[in-house]
């Protein structure tokens, strides 16, 4: 070393480089931990929230996987990620939940993890008409970043404030007939329908689940019974 800086600044970079060594650490510990829960888990499910800025995607997320709720408006930088359990007729389901950003800055990151989700929240703020507005745009968006067959709920937030709503149910509720989603109104600062609002979204994407499961069974003995018709025809020719 040359002198005192130069000593301090190889600690500090020393420092960051423990920190970052850690957070990689406990960020595998928390990987193993997921994989084993999803491996004691009758059903896993990726789960995406997407709406615009400040409609309360990080409030509907952390309310439901820690019930808490928090005031000051941060706004997510790219995505959050979080996970929870659900039981459901006896059956344990393991929710990935990504808070996604509503800032266009952030929209290929955003593309990127739509494109391997099972389910969708569209989620608009009730107080704020162009939120709602804004939800045939999200859902236009979010089909071009996907091929997957996807269940989606719509979610309109804030319904505690009664006075300042500017979207009504009715017309919630026909957007909702019309993108062929459910519709339900919550309220994450009171804790008001916030379970229900995974609770049918994870019983249309099991449906869906067995539904497929039950496709493939079929196309498998398909192909089963032609591969035995085609090997009983050629069989068939041997005695000629």
């Amino acid at each position: 070393m040359n002198n005192e800086n130069d000593f301090d600044y190889a600690v500090v970079v020393a420092g960051n480089m423990q920190v970052v060594k850690q957070r990689f650490l406990d960020n595998e510990k928390q990987k193993k931990t997921k994989m084993n829960k999803q491996k004691d888990s009758d059903y896993a499910f990726k789960i995406a929230i997407i709406g615009n800025t400040s409609s309360g995607k990080s409030s509907l997320m952390k309310r439901f996987t820690e019930d808490i709720f928090n005031e000051t408006f941060v706004p997510t930088i790219g995505v959050d990620f979080k996970t929870h359990s659900l039981t459901l007729d006896n059956e344990t389901v393991n929710l990935n939940i990504w808070d996604t950003s509503g800032q266009e800055k952030y929209e290929n990151i955003v593309h990127a993890y739509c494109n391997v989700v099972h389910g969708c929240i569209f989620l608009f703020d009730l107080t704020d008409h162009q939120t709602f507005q804004d939800v045939q745009k999200w859902l236009d968006k979010f089909k071009q970043s996907t091929q997957n067959e996807v269940k989606y709920i719509l979610v309109g937030n804030k319904a505690d404030l009664i006075e300042q709503r500017t979207v009504s149910f009715e017309e919630a509720s026909n957007l909702a007939k019309k993108l062929d989603m459910q519709y339900i109104e919550i309220s994450a600062k009171l804790n008001q329908n916030i379970d229900n609002c995974f609770i049918q979204l994870t019983q249309d994407l099991i449906q869906q689940h067995l539904k497929q499961n039950q496709q493939h069974k079929l196309e498998e003995k398909k192909d089963s019974f032609q591969l035995k018709s085609t090997a009983a025809i050629k069989n068939s020719f041997k005695f000629w």
